[in-house]
């Protein structure tokens, strides 16, 4: 019975520092080297280079109202920064599905989260339609309650409802 609970316990010990692992192996830290527009970058570490796309936003196409603008002001915040990235996978476009911190202002103690700082300044939507992520969705409330960026148009139209009219021809 001792011996049963002895390997019970090393077991669950392994499989925690197989996750951990796992987490670790997940995490890269970097600097932001390119912002390609509202929600895709790359980050460069000493050996790799990620094109990266922010999992839990979408940010205006280019060619949309609000676009450009948030772009650059994504620019102004990411690059040359440390950053610290998360990473969830890769999407069709072989861009990695990513969550990133910021390393904070001498100010500012600590990481900021970038998903969520985007979109309360009202530079991207949260990518309701592939993330639940109640930080994310608390931060779009108040960014069109507070008509801040893109939410003081008229009718915002989402990146992806945009993109897919431009599809069908609309």
């Amino acid at each position: 019975m001792k011996t049963g609970v002895l390997l019970i316990l090393a077991l669950w010990l392994l499989s925690l520092s197989a996750r951990q692992m796992q987490d670790r192996l997940s995490q890269v830290e970097g600097r932001v080297t390119a912002v390609h527009d509202g929600d895709t970058f790359t980050v460069e570490t000493a050996t790799q280079k990620w094109v990266c796309r922010l999992a839990n936003v979408d940010a205006p196409e280019l060619a949309q109202p609000f676009g450009v603008m948030s772009r650059d002001s994504v620019r102004a915040l990411l690059l040359g920064r440390a950053v610290r990235v998360k990473l969830r996978g890769q999407d069709i476009y072989r861009c990695w599905l990513v969550e990133v911190w910021v390393a904070g202002d001498p100010t500012h103690a600590g990481w900021e989260r970038v998903d969520s700082l985007l979109i309360v300044r009202g530079w991207a939507w949260h990518y309701t339609p592939y993330s639940r992520d109640k930080i994310c969705a608390k931060a779009m409330v108040r960014a069109q309650s507070e008509r801040r960026g893109l939410w003081a148009l008229s009718q915002p139209m989402a990146p992806w409802l945009y993109r897919k009219a431009r599809h069908i021809g609309l």
